[in-house]
C-alpha cells in the first residue's frame, strides 16, 4: 500500500486586498487573478492556531479535566530569495511594512495534477522586514507575517 504524500514543491502564495472574498475555491481562484504572487519562497513554516489550555485536578482524587480557552495566532517567518526587480510580491511586502497595512494571503498547495489545489487563507500584517546577507549565501529578503485572522482551509475535493 502506498503512502499518500503532498509535496511542498509547487506551493504558491499570493497577497490580495483585505476584504477580498475567499470563501470558496471559485472565489479564491478569482482573487488570485488580481493578486500579487510572492516569488521564490524558501520556507513558509507552520500555519496553525492553538488554544490555551487549563488543567484542573482534585486534591481528593486523581480526577483531571481540561478546559479550552481562546485561540492564539502565531507569527510566520518567511524567507525569500531577494529580487530587487520583483514589483509584485516582494514590493507588496515592503509596502505593507512601510505603510503598516494588512492583506489577505492565499497559500495554494498544488495537487499532483495541478488542477485541484488546497487553499489556506488568512489576514496578515508585516511586523519585521529586512535582508539577510551572509557569506557564501544568496541575499535573502526576510519578513515576519503576523497571522491576524484564524486560517481558513478549503481542501481539494
Amino acid at each position: 500500500m502506498a503512502i499518500n504524500v503532498t509535496d511542498s514543491q509547487g506551493t504558491k502564495a499570493y497577497l490580495v486586498a483585505s476584504g477580498t472574498s475567499v470563501n470558496d475555491a471559485t472565489a479564491i481562484s478569482t482573487a488570485i487573478t488580481g493578486g500579487k504572487q510572492i516569488g521564490c519562497i524558501q520556507d513558509l513554516g507552520e500555519i496553525a492556531s492553538s488554544r490555551s489550555v487549563q488543567e484542573y485536578t482534585c486534591l481528593s482524587s486523581d480526577e483531571v479535566t481540561k478546559s479550552l480557552g481562546s485561540i492564539t495566532l502565531p507569527s510566520l517567518d518567511m524567507n525569500l530569495l531577494f529580487d530587487a526587480g520583483d514589483t509584485t510580491g516582494q514590493a507588496e511586502i515592503r509596502t505593507m511594512y512601510n505603510n503598516n497595512e494588512r492583506r489577505t494571503i492565499i497559500i495554494e498547495i498544488a495537487d499532483d495534477a495541478g488542477t485541484n489545489p488546497t487553499y489556506i487563507t488568512f489576514e496578515v500584517a508585516v511586523s519585521k522586514f529586512g535582508n539577510s546577507i551572509q557569506k557564501d549565501n544568496a541575499v535573502m529578503q526576510v519578513c515576519t507575517f503576523e497571522i491576524c485572522s484564524k486560517p481558513a482551509f478549503v481542501y481539494a475535493s
